[in-house]
């Protein structure tokens, strides 16, 4: 007799909400532990460069992602004193073009929120 097999995870930050996600995708049965007594806003922006965003997509999750993340065209580094630009690396559609997948910056909370959804799904 096949038992499905069933997961316990501890913690539900972002890399417990992806795993647990994935492992229900995958039709494991998953339980997720946190001590927190509620889910709530804590953190800041965070980036999500493609190795994060193509795990997100085949999470399922990266049309909820488009609606609150946004797309840099690039970063640049200047020198604190005149702004002058020293370095810059692009990212919107040449990092998406060389990376399979795109980069994004999204406010930690709203990423949670996202997660924790696809999970409770």
């Amino acid at each position: 007799m096949s038992q499905r097999r069933k997961i316990l995870i501890a913690g539900a930050g972002l890399g417990g909400l992806t795993a647990a996600g994935l492992l229900l995708q995958a039709g494991y049965d998953v339980d997720v532990y946190e001590q927190a007594p509620a889910l709530g806003e804590v953190g800041a922006g965070i980036q999500v460069s493609a190795n994060a965003s193509r795990v997100l997509r085949h999470l399922g999750v990266q049309e909820a992602l488009e609606e609150v993340a946004v797309r840099p065209e690039r970063t640049e580094f200047r020198l604190f004193d005149t702004a002058e630009v020293i370095s810059t690396i692009p990212l919107g559609k040449p990092h998406e073009d060389r990376f399979g997948a795109p980069y994004y910056h999204v406010y930690r909370p709203d990423l949670h929120s996202i997660l924790a959804n696809r999970v409770e799904e």
